[in-house]
């Protein structure tokens, strides 16, 4: 089944068991405080699920590699335009990756032994995500 087909309760429980047992998924639910249709379940008095990130182990010759996979919906509802990362000094692939994706070097903590990076998503960056991406569009919603 793919995400865009709808299931059944009982098939969205058996999914979450499935989840839930297998050790090779790990999940990562992202809550928004601005997004009061959305608040369902334990945490719902205090934020709504906008999205999540999903880690797959499917490596099995090595267990310290994951494929990422990351799905945010509405997220100009949440009028963000200003990411940080934070990134260990030693870790050099993650830091070309995100400058690759247009994040510059703000600032470095010795303490932490991490740098922190920005990007601010002005209509530049946004139109350069868009040819980026090959055909995506990004609209209102």
């Amino acid at each position: 089944m793919t995400a865009s087909e709808p299931l059944s309760l009982e098939q969205e429980y058996a999914m979450c068991e499935s989840w839930r047992e297998d050790n090779d998924k790990c999940t990562f639910i992202v809550l928004s405080r601005d997004m009061p249709a959305n608040r369902h379940g334990p945490m719902s008095a205090i934020a709504g699920m906008i999205g999540d990130v999903n880690l797959f182990f499917n490596d099995t010759d090595n267990r310290g590699s994951a494929e990422v996979e990351l799905m945010i919906a509405g997220i100009k509802h949440l009028a963000v335009t200003h990411y940080t990362a934070k990134i260990s000094l030693t870790n050099a692939s993650s830091r070309a990756l995100f400058a690759k994706l247009g994040f510059v070097e703000v600032s470095v903590s010795e303490i932490f032994q991490e740098v922190t990076l920005e990007c601010v998503l002005d209509a530049d960056r946004r139109a350069w995500i868009e040819q980026q991406a090959g055909g995506y569009e990004s609209v209102e919603v």
